[in-house]
């Protein structure tokens, strides 16, 4: 899940990304930007706009909170989409599909929900 919230006057948005998958697993997740939000509910990232790994706990959640500038958002566009994809240490293995895709300019809490297989 992704949950995105604007801060003060939308120069930055708080970005609350959770997963749940398997335990003592390292994903590197990445959120999108595209212009538009797919009628389908899911859609394809137009450009990167956020990406870090989480590595998950003994039951299988991980967290990541981040603080970034909105101003990208302007640019690209509103709608966030989320990948997870796990990583052995060593090498990339399979990536999720994309998450559901959200506006970021709705005041109240918004979720990727990944799939993660």
């Amino acid at each position: 899940n992704v949950e995105v919230t604007p801060i003060g006057e939308a120069k930055q948005v708080m970005f609350d990304v959770s997963i749940a998958s398997k335990p003592s697993t390292t994903y590197y997740i990445q959120v999108f930007s595209s212009p538009f939000c797919s009628p389908s509910g899911y859609g394809e990232g137009k450009q990167i706009f956020f990406s870090n790994p989480v590595t998950t706990d003994l039951n299988g959640y991980g967290v990541i909170e981040e603080i970034t500038d909105f101003y990208p958002l302007h640019i690209i566009g509103p709608c966030l989409t989320a990948t997870a994809t796990e990583f052995d240490g060593d090498y990339y293995l399979g990536t999720s599909e994309f998450s559901e895709g959200v506006m970021a300019w709705q005041p109240e809490k918004l979720y990727l929900p990944l799939i993660v297989k």
